[in-house]
């Protein structure tokens, strides 16, 4: 009979500086999970890559690494420190980029496609016009007039979404959906608010558009929903890792952790004393509770 046994994918040895004590410990870590307290300088990114690097040195096949950062350009940055370090061949097999960017690609590779038919277009977060677009046509179509300005109604709707509220397309807002929105600031306007928000996501729905947050709440509603190709992504990843997470929402710290749920080894890496998208619904206490 023969003997089979798994070959690590070859990887370049590293060309950066050598790692300190306190970063050897890191990137050595192959077992739990982990909180990373990197403060700005520290080397964090270069001790994540070298993580990522010593995982697949070690056996773990490129395509069961989940590496996420918060925003574009830290998803950019990470993308092109594997590159350096493993090879463009190697690191395009890992599972490396933006939350958003990450969990739009798993449901995509599920479903063969978009869950609204052909996307057109993705309304980005500094793209207020385009979401006026959609929502002053809806309000009409209703024949309801907001007291608040729209784009302070957007704000409010974003905040509720990015705490893990799923906004409902069809009916009146319910006391949890009112009672998020108060949480978010909404104060007496709660309810108009509400309202706004789910004919936004009813307009969005019929328009077969998408914004950055459903990227994102696409996977997060399968998983609470206990759909079955969302369940088959636990245990996929081997290893799992948020970089920024002192600026990581309600949604993506869930979408994380259930992706980490049978995973090797979780490792959160950020300096909850930095978070600077509090006004976007960052949680860095959701890091520093796990300290």
């Amino acid at each position: 009979m023969p003997i089979i046994r798994r070959i690590a994918t070859s990887v370049p040895a590293s060309v950066g500086p050598p790692l300190d004590p306190d970063q050897e410990v890191v990137a050595a870590f192959d077992r739990g999970e982990a909180v990373v307290a990197a403060a700005a300088g520290s080397g964090k990114t270069h001790t994540l890559v070298e993580w990522v690097a010593r995982r697949i040195a070690g056996g773990t096949p490129p395509e069961r690494v989940f590496v996420a950062a918060y925003n574009a350009s830290a998803g950019h940055e990470l993308k092109s420190r594997l590159a350096a370090r493993l090879g463009a061949a190697v690191a395009k097999r890992v599972w490396a980029g933006t939350i958003h960017g990450l969990s739009w690609a798993l449901w995509r590779e599920a479903h063969g496609g978009d869950p609204r038919g052909r996307v057109d277009h993705v309304i980005g977060t500094d793209e207020a016009p385009k979401a006026f677009q959609i929502l002053g046509p809806a309000l009409r179509e209703a024949g309801m007039f907001l007291d608040i300005e729209m784009r302070d109604a957007r704000t409010l709707s974003e905040r509720v979404r990015e705490a893990g509220i799923l906004v409902p397309v069809e009916g009146e807002p319910d006391e949890d959906l009112l009672s998020a929105f108060r949480a978010a600031g909404a104060a007496g306007a709660a309810r108009e608010a509400a309202r706004a928000s789910i004919l936004y996501e009813r307009a969005k729905e019929r328009r077969g558009l998408i914004d950055f947050t459903d990227m994102m709440l696409f996977l997060l509603r399968a998983a609470r929903d206990g759909e079955a190709w969302a369940k088959s992504l636990q245990g996929r990843f081997a290893a799992v890792a948020l970089d920024e997470a002192q600026d990581a929402n309600a949604v993506q710290a869930e979408i994380v952790s259930w992706l980490a749920v049978g995973s090797r080894t979780l490792l959160w890496v950020g300096d909850f004393r930095q978070a600077i998208y509090g006004f976007r619904g960052a949680r860095p206490d959701l890091l520093q509770g796990r300290i």
